[in-house]
C-alpha cells in the first residue's frame, strides 16, 4: 500500500485565542495584524514553489508550474500537512485539488476515526468507524474498475492496463493497492468528508 505521508499533528487551530481583544479599535489592529501574518506566509510558499518547481522534488504533474506547487502548498497548509509532503500527496486535476488515498487515511486517523480492511488481487474490503460510532464498510472489485474503463482483463481474467507506449501501469502492475486506494476514496468520501472537505472551505 502507498506509504503514509507525514501530517503535522498541531494543525492550526481555527479559533480565535483567549487573548483576542474585544475592544473595536483593537479588533481591527489584530485583524490587520493577522492578515500580515497570513500574508507573510503566503509569500513565503509563493518563493518555495518558485524555487523548486523546475527540480525533482517536484511531482511531474506538477512540475515546472510554480502556481500549480503553490496551490498544493496551500491546500496542505488548510490541512495541517506540511509543503514536501503537500506535493507529493496532492495533485491537482481539472482545477481542484485531488487528495491522494495515503493522504486522506492519514487525516481521518489523526481526527481519532477507525479504518481497517484488507485488499486482495481482485477486491478491496475496508471498514470505517466515526467516533459518534457511525460506521460503514465499502468494496471495490476488480469488476468495478473495469466498468469504471481504469482497466481491462485478457482472455485469463487477468488485469491489463498499458500507457500508449506499451509499458504497463499501476492498476496491471500492482492491482491490490489500486483496489485499497479505490476504496479508500469511497469510503472517505461517504463517511468522512469533513474531514478531507471542511478543514478547507
Amino acid at each position: 500500500m502507498t506509504e503514509t505521508p507525514d501530517i503535522v499533528e498541531d494543525a492550526p487551530e481555527t479559533t480565535l485565542p483567549d487573548e483576542t481583544p474585544t475592544d473595536t479599535t483593537d479588533m481591527k489592529q489584530y485583524a490587520t495584524d493577522e492578515l500580515a501574518k497570513e500574508a507573510g506566509v503566503f509569500n513565503s510558499l509563493w518563493n518555495v514553489a518558485g524555487q523548486i518547481a523546475e527540480t525533482e522534488f517536484v511531482p511531474k504533474g506538477l512540475r515546472g508550474s510554480p502556481p500549480k506547487v503553490f496551490a498544493a502548498m496551500l491546500t496542505g497548509k488548510g490541512l495541517g500537512i506540511d509543503p514536501m509532503s503537500s506535493m507529493r500527496e496532492i495533485s491537482i486535476i481539472d482545477g481542484k485539488p485531488n487528495l491522494s488515498a495515503a493522504l486522506q487515511l492519514a487525516l481521518v486517523r489523526r481526527a481519532g476515526h477507525e479504518v481497517t480492511g484488507e485488499a486482495g488481487a481482485d477486491k478491496a474490503v475496508i471498514e470505517g468507524r466515526r467516533k459518534d460510532g457511525e460506521s460503514m464498510t465499502v468494496t471495490y472489485t476488480l469488476d468495478d474498475a473495469v466498468k469504471a474503463g481504469l482497466v481491462k482483463l485478457d482472455a485469463d481474467g487477468q488485469p491489463v492496463a498499458k500507457s500508449k507506449q506499451g509499458n504497463p501501469l499501476p492498476w496491471q502492475k500492482y492491482t491490490a493497492n489500486m483496489l485499497w486506494a479505490r476504496a479508500v476514496t469511497t469510503l472517505v468520501g461517504r463517511l468522512f468528508p469533513d474531514v478531507v472537505v471542511g478543514e478547507t472551505l
